[in-house]
């Protein structure tokens, strides 16, 4: 997936240039513009197994669409032109056999070919209260997705020396081989954090989508 990023945060643009039969997965409702060589149909979001119950279930229990659109170029150089649902960035997570990610809801834009994606079920209180709630996106492949935040992104590295505590609102992704436990902050009022610890990598966002979504309402 060739791509750049245009525009400045708070309003990026990613445009994203595709060779004939080159396929890619991206969210409802944000493309921007896109060429005529590029053929388009709408896929459960329900990682690649299960139904149309396994979509509506994980819609009902979290903040992710029941639908995914995929486009396919059908011819070489065809230009697609997607943009975030909130101010902030659009920005590459690279995927691996090294280096897997969870990403939490909302946060996913697009990804292409060679890149998957399956949906991981949180158990106990990190399914109430966590990041992601009960179902959350990990990555799986190697290739390129596009991630966006609302605010600016910031990388936060853990060497297994140190764990960190980090309100659930602002998390991003985060690397799949982190352990985390959710709990209340005592002494705040931040009722819902997540503790991590071991060595792998954290995003997070600088503004708050929960917060956001209830100013603009």
């Amino acid at each position: 997936m060739n791509y750049k990023i245009t525009y400045p945060s708070p309003f990026p643009m990613a445009e994203i240039t595709l060779d004939q039969g080159e396929n890619l997965l991206f969210r409802p409702s944000s493309m921007v513009y896109c060429d005529t060589s590029i053929e388009f149909k709408n896929r459960l979001n329900t990682g690649g197994s299960g139904g149309v119950f396994k979509a509506l279930g994980r819609s009902m229990v979290s903040n992710q669409s029941m639908f995914l659109t995929e486009g396919t170029s059908t011819a070489h150089g065809s230009t697609i032109a997607l943009g975030a649902s909130q101010p902030g960035e659009i920005f590459e997570l690279p995927v691996d056999s090294n280096q897997q990610w969870l990403i939490n809801d909302g946060c996913f834009l697009a990804h292409g070919d060679g890149v998957g994606y399956h949906i991981a079920r949180q158990r106990g209180k990190n399914a109430w209260f966590g990041a992601g709630g009960f179902f959350v996106m990990e990555t799986e492949g190697q290739g390129s997705m596009l991630i966006t935040s609302c605010g600016t992104l910031h990388k936060i590295t853990l060497d297994g020396t140190k764990p960190i505590t980090i309100d659930n609102t602002h998390i991003v992704a985060w690397s799949n081989n982190l352990a985390y436990e959710t709990h209340r902050l005592k002494g705040t009022w931040e009722w819902m954090t997540c503790t991590f610890s071991g060595v792998g990598d954290i995003y997070l966002q600088t503004s708050c989508r929960f917060m956001n979504a209830i100013q603009n309402a």
